[in-house]
């Protein structure tokens, strides 16, 4: 690799989640981030010009990285093959985006804040001060993990606009079992706000193909005015997704 193509990999890290550069020689250039704890190492595949062989600390989650990624990226033996720079951009952005919301970085993320709050305080531990802190940090988190993992645009619509999207629970926070039933990334949607409000009243829910179930509370000549129809469905789904949805039908949706 020349000059400008180490500084073109490098900035293409930089501007998608790879801002720490561990080694950068002619042979092959080294990428890490304060977000997540991996790194990847990009290597020019020999005699074709343009193209590299990117290899990963730890395991990916492949199922979820083939969304909207052309074929051919995911390599035998673990490596990924990149085609181009902007290719190459928007890779390393969904990797990073998966690596801070699965599967367990969102509770590691909530622990740790929620002890920095009380740790100067250690008189509100087991009050309902801490419960309101523990809340107030689980939901921020939340929704942080489903804005990345849904890639900041609404789980059905694809709205991208920040102030119409709501962190959204199939499970409520009040009747999961654990903190990593509360912010696992699977237990919910990110979904536009009238979206939010059907599924959190019960008046839609989701079978496991991701098709949308409508409530015959909602009276049928107000769908077309709530943007939906029987044959609204969620962008994807994945299977992770199933107990939390039969919950979510048994429980809040209003038959």
């Amino acid at each position: 690799m020349n000059t400008l193509e180490r500084s073109l990999i490098e900035k293409a890290g930089n501007d998608n989640g790879w801002e720490f550069v561990r080694e950068s020689t002619e042979q092959h250039i080294t990428l890490a981030s304060s977000r997540h704890e991996c790194e990847v190492e990009i290597t020019p595949i020999a005699d074709v010009t343009g193209e590299y062989r990117l290899v990963f600390s730890r395991p990916l989650d492949e199922t979820e990285l083939i969304r909207g990624l052309p074929e051919g990226i995911i390599q035998p033996g673990g490596s990924y093959r990149i085609w181009s720079i902007s290719l190459l951009g928007d890779f390393l952005h969904r990797v990073a985006e998966l690596l801070t919301a699965l599967p367990n970085r969102p509770l590691d993320e909530y622990e740790k804040a929620v002890e920095e709050e009380i740790s100067g305080n250690t008189d509100i531990r087991g009050t309902e001060t801490e419960r309101l802190v523990c809340v107030r940090v689980g939901q921020d988190v939340y929704r942080k993990a489903l804005c990345a993992y849904w890639k900041n645009s609404c789980a059905v619509t694809g709205i991208t606009i920040p102030q119409l999207l709501r962190a959204s629970h199939a499970k409520p926070w009040a009747e999961c079992e654990s903190d990593a039933e509360r912010l696992n990334v699977y237990n919910g949607f990110l979904l536009a706000a009238h979206l939010d409000a059907l599924f959190d009243t019960g008046l839609i829910s989701f079978d496991d193909s991701g098709l949308i179930m409508i409530s015959s509370n909602v009276p049928t000549a107000e769908l077309r005015q709530l943007g939906i129809d029987h044959k609204t469905a969620l962008r994807w789904i994945d299977s992770r997704h199933h107990p939390f949805l039969y919950w979510h039908r048994e429980k809040v949706f209003l038959q």
